[in-house]
């Protein structure tokens, strides 16, 4: 993968990262009860060295800071804001290595930059940016004219990480070995991408031997669905389908209302074959999926936010193959920047209605006094 040197866009388009950043670090002023779980087994990770059972990726990274900043707010979101500057920055890389255009590029970057759940979960600990930043790798090492045996076996361990920050990250190996078939590559590059899987297995191991069971993140999430009652029963009610109808769409429009255009625009002439709409698909209808039956088994549909993080991790993905309509080329950058503008007002009014409004929210100084 090559990577060229910072053009003067690239790095104000990182600066509009930084200000998002810092913009919502200061209006996180509370956690989330997600953010807590992961935050706990980080601290936990950081004193006794105690393996973290819920997508570990994340409390294994932060490690790093909280050696340098102490159990500080800035060293829980230090690893978000570090994979959405680094996934803004690859996103503009996997846009040109599909296309080969700078414009494009920047586009891709700059609408990253500028979605609402990516500016919002920046400064929170949670898994979704990181695990967007992994997709990004996978799908950098993988597009391309050819895959070679080692640009596969880069791709199967940028998958493997996936996994460990959020277990849909699995989808990866058989959706893209999949691919890999009808692209027909050589049985070395699809043995190299399958490769990695044997550092799954070893963690899988791990689990057993100190929990007790190889899936713990699996039996976390799934978990919820059981909650409520022993079994699932499923309520088929009008009202509520109607509802979870009104939600999932809300979550899309959350996700990517603001940049509608560029990307219907960009999607035009891409080929159904390709990696990430093939993941992208996969990946949203087993979100759909689960969501529903969480829903239905208890009985309301649950909130938009859910539904938009589940869809936020592939929102990079989406965005890489956004263009400039060629209708409005005229108003292009008029109807960039008032995208743009969209897309960060959505992201400051989710932070500060979450701050408010979340599920038994804590404030961060009162989280961190229990922690020490």
């Amino acid at each position: 993968m090559k990577f060229r040197p910072f053009s003067p866009e690239i790095l104000a388009i990182l600066a509009i990262v930084v200000i998002n950043f810092s913009v919502s670090y200061y209006l996180n002023a509370n956690t989330i009860i997600d953010e807590r779980t992961y935050a706990v087994q980080s601290y936990h990770f950081y004193t006794d060295h105690r393996l973290p059972e819920i997508y570990p990726l994340l409390s294994i990274l932060t490690i790093v800071p909280l050696i340098l900043f102490g159990v500080e707010k800035l060293a829980f979101l230090t690893v978000p804001f570090a994979a959405t500057l680094l996934t803004v920055l690859l996103t503009y890389h996997l846009s040109m290595r599909q296309f080969g255009s700078k414009t494009r590029g920047l586009l891709a970057s700059v609408l990253v930059a500028c979605n609402p759940l990516i500016v919002w979960l920046s400064a929170k600990h949670m898994t979704e940016n990181l695990f967007a930043l992994f997709l990004v790798l996978t799908f950098l090492a993988l597009v391309g004219k050819e895959v070679t045996s080692r640009q596969a076996f880069l791709a199967g361990t940028f998958s493997s990480l996936a996994y460990l920050c959020r277990y849909p990250g699995l989808l990866l190996f058989p959706m893209m070995t999949i691919w890999l078939i009808q692209k027909k590559t050589k049985l070395r590059v699809l043995i190299a991408y399958l490769s990695p899987l044997v550092f799954v297995a070893v963690y899988w191991t791990m689990n057993w031997m100190v929990f007790g069971r190889s899936l713990t993140t699996e039996s976390y999430s799934f978990g919820t669905l059981l909650a409520k009652a022993e079994a699932i029963r499923l309520n088929f009610s009008l009202p509520l389908l109607v509802n979870m109808v009104y939600k999932v769409t809300s979550a899309f429009g959350l996700v990517f209302g603001y940049a509608i255009i560029f990307l219907l625009s960009g999607m035009r002439g891409i080929k159904r074959t390709n990696p990430i709409v093939i993941f992208a698909v996969a990946y949203i209808v087993v979100h759909l999926g689960y969501y529903s039956i969480l829903s239905m088994s208890w009985s309301f549909a649950w909130s938009i936010d859910h539904v938009a993080r589940y869809l936020a991790p592939i929102s990079p993905l989406a965005l890489s193959l956004s263009n400039s309509t060629l209708r409005f080329r005229r108003y292009g950058y008029p109807l960039l920047l008032f995208s743009c503008f969209v897309g960060l007002a959505m992201g400051f009014y989710l932070t500060y209605y979450s701050n408010l409004h979340s599920q038994v929210p804590i404030n961060w100084e009162d989280f961190l006094k229990s922690l020490r």
